[in-house]
């Protein structure tokens, strides 16, 4: 039997007619640390987030506010639940928001749109708004959710809407 070393593994050399070589040298200590850190990982990643796994488009309305970011998102969801809009995702914990199907601003009707909140924090206890109104440009079902929207216009309603709710937040948290 012959014992060789390479790196920090030693490999014996085991006198069978099969020649096979049997690694040793690994400890139960070294295996029991791998698994640790193994696990800590599989437990820091949460694969049950409400955030979709795509960014928001290029053109989103981009907002900073001086407070934290889990006020400014409730404040948001309460602001569009009095304005009647139907809120189909709030997850505070992710930082994320998004409406049902919006079919009409106060007394202006407008296409089917979709409304998605973004909230992130920023050093010196701000958050960052990120908020797209998004609406369907495709019925294919073949393509992916993302591939079939658009953001709309900056003139749209909602948009403008969605503005002045920004503008009111702003003002809320300031003084």
């Amino acid at each position: 039997m012959a014992t060789t070393t390479r790196g920090s593994m030693s490999i014996r050399t085991i006198n069978t007619d099969s020649g096979r070589f049997r690694r040793t040298g690994r400890t139960a200590a070294a295996w029991q640390a791998a698994a640790v850190v193994v696990g800590a990982g599989v437990l820091a990643c949460n694969p049950s987030s409400a955030r979709p796994p795509f960014v928001p488009f290029v053109n989103a309305v981009i907002d900073t506010i001086l407070a934290a970011p889990e006020p400014v998102l409730e404040a948001l969801a309460a602001r569009l639940g009095d304005d009647s809009i139907t809120l189909r995702t709030v997850s505070v914990r992710d930082g994320f928001l998004e409406t049902g199907t919006v079919n009409a601003v106060g007394d202006v009707a407008t296409e089917p749109v979709t409304l998605r909140a973004w909230v992130d924090p920023v050093p010196g206890r701000r958050a960052r708004l990120t908020v797209e109104v998004v609406r369907q440009w495709t019925p294919d079902p073949s393509r992916p959710v993302r591939d079939r929207e658009r953001m709309v216009g900056p003139a749209h309603p909602v948009r403008l809407y969605l503005r002045r709710v920004l503008a009111d937040l702003e003002d809320r948290f300031r003084g």
